[in-house]
């Protein structure tokens, strides 16, 4: 019975592995880095009428707060942190994926950044469906 509570303790304090989870917030990182140094990369993807509403800026910053959150909740094993994290992640990448859709369609050209974004959306939705944010 000890034995049995002794392998329940430590399968509940090991951390997950939780790959999908890790790419996501590394990827998201890179990106948020890499719009706030090139500053006219996200500004030159999106419809003339929305650069006065959207910072780029901000949408860096939120994507760096974001990952980083979610990446420390992997580490140190914090659902809160995880789950604000992937929320966040899976609201920044719904924006983007919109933005990116917007200027595809709206320009009457295809573009390739929605797929690119798409893909970082069904990253996101993967981790945050499993609904097991021990994860």
């Amino acid at each position: 019975m000890n034995k049995l509570k002794e392998d329940i303790e430590e399968l509940r304090c090991r951390k997950p592995t939780n790959v999908w989870g890790y790419i996501i917030s590394i990827f998201s990182i890179w990106y948020g880095i890499f719009n706030i140094l090139n500053g006219t990369y996200l500004l030159s993807r999106i419809e003339p009428y929305l650069q006065r509403i959207v910072s780029v800026d901000i949408l860096a910053y939120f994507l760096l707060v974001f990952s980083t959150l979610k990446l420390l909740g992997i580490i140190f094993n914090n659902t809160l942190a995880r789950k604000i994290g992937i929320w966040g992640l899976t609201g920044m990448w719904s924006g983007l994926f919109v933005l990116a859709l917007t200027f595809s369609f709206g320009t009457g050209y295809p573009h390739a950044t929605y797929g690119f974004n798409a893909l970082a959306l069904v990253i996101c939705l993967v981790v945050s469906f499993k609904g097991d944010y021990r994860e």
